[in-house]
């Protein structure tokens, strides 16, 4: 999993310093900040969507560094100040460029994924939560998985 990690970071890294982002202000001068944001998501974004099952058993301090080179790609994109808060960071990546936060954006996968496999009765997913389930109900959690954070959808599916 830590090589997993690393790997994930470094892609993320190699994206904004490598070469392409030394030209930065070339692209800066081309492209609306829309565009730019588009370019993140297809090129960042698209490896945390796809690698989220992976991404959701992160430690918090993986999960801070890869929050961290978002920030700064919002921050260039935004051409904010690096003294700009995060707060008002998010703010602006959720209202000006419909980014969210990392564990915000993994949360929304996972539900997702749950809500879409229970719709369309996925085998797995079925037998996964029905485990899941069971072994909620049996024993006080003392380490929680991402699952806990789905309670709700798994709750209306054993409802149902």
């Amino acid at each position: 999993m830590k090589i997993f990690q690393a790997r994930v970071l470094k892609l993320s890294v190699l994206f904004l310093v490598d070469n392409s982002f030394k030209h930065y202000h070339l692209l800066e001068i081309i492209l609306n900040h829309n565009t730019l944001a588009s370019l993140y998501k297809a090129l960042i974004g698209s490896i945390l969507d796809y690698n989220f099952p992976c991404l959701n058993s992160f430690s918090e301090s993986g999960l801070q560094k890869l929050q961290v080179i978002e920030n700064t790609a919002v921050r260039c994109i935004l051409k904010l100040p690096l003294r700009t808060s995060s707060e008002s960071l998010f703010y602006e990546a959720e209202n000006k460029l419909n980014i969210s936060k990392i564990d915000h954006r993994l949360n929304n996968l996972l539900e997702n994924y749950l809500r879409n496999g229970l719709d369309y009765s996925v085998s797995l997913t079925k037998r996964l939560v029905s485990e899941y389930q069971r072994g909620f109900d049996s024993r006080f959690i003392t380490n929680p998985t991402p699952l806990c954070s789905c309670y709700l959808i798994i709750q209306k599916f054993s409802d149902s």
